[in-house]
């Protein structure tokens, strides 16, 4: 049975005092962009310490949005906010890890 996937789908959840998760499922392209930096922009209006970006439900990522990952990342790291992508299977992390995004992986 071939089962095809859906773009991108986010949820936020806190952890705890500071730290939210954004859980990604799906496929994340260049089209996908402005829903995640829109989830991105929404988290840090709270001021958390903390954002990590659980990618374990992300199946794969283009490179223009590895891009923009990193480049949002970079952004809310200097407004105080730290990024981190946590439980990136290995395809992600080779993505995000070209796209300059490897001091994030976790």
């Amino acid at each position: 049975m071939e089962r095809t996937v859906a773009s991108l789908s986010i949820t936020t959840t806190t952890l705890s005092a500071g730290i939210v998760v954004l859980l990604m499922r799906g496929t994340m392209r260049r089209g996908d962009i402005d829903t995640f930096r829109d989830a991105l922009t929404r988290v840090q209006r709270t001021r958390p310490r903390e954002v990590q970006l659980d990618f374990s439900g992300l199946v794969d990522v283009d490179a223009g949005a590895a891009a923009a990952v990193t480049a949002a990342a970079l952004e809310a790291q200097r407004t105080g906010t730290a990024v981190t992508v946590v439980r990136a299977s290995e395809a992600v992390r080779r993505g995000m890890t070209v796209a300059g995004g490897a001091d994030m992986l976790r």
